[in-house]
């Protein structure tokens, strides 16, 4: 049988171990996928909370009189597109798999187009010479100018996301999971009206249009939304991604804060008297909503 050179041998157990060398080096160069990301974008508002403000109250008759009276309106609310901020740290015990903390805040102008604002008053006039009591009914309906206002909402949500994709390139985050809202807020012009009667049972009427600032309110809802990241480094990436805020309809505490006409009333209430009569008024708003992002990542 052929005996191979010695000197073959060591160079056949040479070359071996400089192939396993060679193929733990790459094995050892191949880039650790990121444990923790942090992260922040610029967000696009595509939708955002929404509601309608409904009055129903009693209108009074001043200084003198038996009356029975009403008064209400619906005040629409509906935000317009804005922009707003949001960011977050993900973390991953696993390659794959891991946590997420997400702070999402927006401010947003309101609008929206309202309907009549209409009031009904039923009193006792006495007419001269002798004072003849007369049952008198009176009352309309006046076009209301279009709401405006702003809504600030803050988001905060606790997600599980998965990563798929390569890192070091280009890489897709899914998250998704519980959130909590705090949203607040002022709108006008909301109606409110006084009726006063002067000598001869002359009937006036003051049209008050009020500013009311929104008690923050908080509610409980979800989140999900998906992001694509493209390494621009080792440790940088920029993101692009979508995120959508489910949440209930929350009521809302409103109290109005001003008197946005004072010069058009003849016998002006004041604004705590005015919080009185019109009593509690709650506002109904959707917190859901949606928004576009890009921003930028860094990730260790």
């Amino acid at each position: 049988m052929r005996q191979f050179p010695a000197s073959a041998v060591v160079l056949l157990a040479l070359g071996g171990f400089a192939v396993a060398d060679n193929a733990a080096a790459q094995a050892n160069s191949a880039p650790q996928p990121p444990r923790v990301e942090v992260w922040g974008a610029v967000t696009g508002i595509l939708a955002g909370p929404a509601g309608a403000l409904v009055t129903s109250y009693s209108p009074p008759l001043l200084f003198d009189g038996d009356f029975t009276s009403l008064g209400g309106q619906t005040l629409a609310v509906d935000t317009r597109f804005a922009v707003g901020m949001t960011g977050g740290i993900n973390v991953f015990p696993s390659a794959h798999v891991g946590l997420q903390v997400l702070l999402d805040r927006a401010s947003f102008d309101v609008g929206g187009t309202n309907g009549a604002y209409a009031t009904a008053l039923q009193y006792v006039s006495r007419q001269p010479p002798n004072d003849a009591t007369q049952i008198v009914n009176t009352g309309g309906s006046i076009a209301w100018p279009d709401t405006s206002g702003s809504l600030t909402e803050l988001a905060i949500g606790l997600n599980a996301i998965v990563r798929m994709g390569r890192p070091e390139r280009l890489s897709v985050t899914v998250s998704g999971g519980p959130s909590y809202y705090r949203i607040s807020g002022s709108v006008q012009p909301l109606g409110y009206t006084t009726f006063h009667l002067g000598g001869h049972s002359v009937l006036f009427e003051d049209a008050y249009r009020l500013a009311v600032s929104l008690t923050p309110a908080h509610a409980l809802g979800f989140n999900t939304g998906i992001e694509f990241n493209e390494a621009v480094g080792r440790h940088a990436a920029i993101v692009v991604g979508y995120r959508y805020f489910g949440g209930p309809q929350v009521d809302v505490a409103v109290h109005p804060t001003a008197i946005l006409n004072p010069d058009e009333v003849s016998f002006p209430q004041s604004i705590t008297d005015v919080a009185s009569r019109l009593g509690p008024t709650p506002m109904r708003i959707s917190v859901s909503g949606s928004r576009v992002l890009v921003g930028f990542k860094v990730v260790r």
